[in-house]
């Protein structure tokens, strides 16, 4: 369990680290602890990610409808559900709901209003 906990804890980090790189300076991984809108995968101060729920996945077999059921569950109320998921040798990719993909090209996560 220690090796796969490590390995998840890595690819957060990874992602932050992507996410920094992209511009968002404000990105971290966020303080893990069980899960739930309190201990996000990633935090950050960043106007335009802060309204976001990080789900991030990797590894060779990742259940996509597993990983945005789990963000979904996990994200508090009004931000959207985003899953980066990594595989050793590929760029990463996103994945979300389509509603949530939606409510992001009309820029509804960047209102201080929850829908």
């Amino acid at each position: 369990m220690t090796n796969s906990r490590d390995k998840g804890a890595r690819n957060e980090r990874a992602w932050a680290s992507y996410c920094r790189q992209e511009g968002y300076t404000l990105t971290t991984r966020g303080c893990q602890f069980s899960g739930g809108p309190d201990s996000p995968d990633i935090a950050t101060g960043d106007p335009e990610l802060e309204r976001i729920h990080f789900e991030v996945k990797s590894g060779k077999r990742i259940n996509v409808w597993s990983a945005i059921a789990q963000a979904e569950k996990d994200r508090a109320v009004g931000r959207l559900a985003v899953c980066p998921l990594h595989r050793d040798y590929y760029d990463w990719i996103v994945a979300m709901p389509a509603n949530d993909w939606f409510r992001m090209l009309r820029g509804d996560h960047l209102n201080n209003s929850t829908p």
